[in-house]
Parts: structure tokens; C-alpha cells; sequence
């Protein structure tokens, strides 16, 4: 099945996208939902509009100081590490879709 094409699947992805973009889902529970990649489900997102609002992302200071605490840990203890190249990959596609280039075709699918 090509998912773009078939209907139940753009009605998923849209009443889906809702919640997500809502901030009732995650990035990762909305992939899971549609059974996509997170990589190819923030694709399918760009691809139909469905984005959050900045009120919805926007963190308290309290909330933001924790979780730039927690990447900073994440980021030193995963050096040379399996984790590590997962954290460049995310890296590689973040800067690739910020260019507008879709780079997920060059990456290493994951096992």
C-alpha cells in the first residue's frame, strides 16, 4: 500500500496530526500511531501543514534548564557510543531538513 494514497491512512494522519499538534501526543507516540519512523512521521507532518503552535512547545524556565540538563548528560556519557550515532543522525536530519534537502534516503536505516 502506498500510504500517502490511501484514505484510511490520510484520515489516520490527520486526525492524528490533531493530537499532535494539540501537544496531547508526542513525536514518538504519534509515529508509533501512524507506523511510520518519527523521521518519516515529522516528514509526513511537513508534507500536510500540521505543525504546533509556539504556545503549545513553548517551555517554562524551570522545565527548560531540566531538559538541557538532561541532553548535556545524555551528550557526555554517549560519546563513541551506539547512542552517539543515533544522536548524529537526528543531527544530520535536522540540519538537512532545516535546508530543505530530505536526507533520509542516505542514512543507514536502523536494525
Amino acid at each position: 500500500m502506498v500510504r500517502r494514497m490511501h484514505p484510511t491512512a490520510n484520515r489516520a494522519l490527520a486526525a492524528i496530526g490533531r493530537f499532535y499538534a494539540a501537544g496531547r501526543l508526542s513525536l514518538v507516540e504519534a509515529a508509533e500511531a501512524l507506523q511510520m519512523s518519527v523521521e518519516d512521521a515529522v516528514a509526513a507532518f511537513e508534507v500536510h501543514g500540521i505543525a504546533r503552535r509556539l504556545d503549545v512547545i513553548r517551555l517554562g524556565d524551570e522545565e527548560r534548564k531540566a531538559r538541557l540538563a538532561r541532553l548535556r548528560e545524555q551528550r557526555e556519557g554517549q560519546v563513541g557510543s551506539q547512542a552517539a550515532a543515533e544522536l548524529v543522525r537526528r543531527d544530520v536530519i535536522a540540519s538537512q531538513r532545516i535546508e530543505g534537502i530530505d536526507a533520509r534516503i542516505w542514512m543507514p536505516r536502523r536494525s
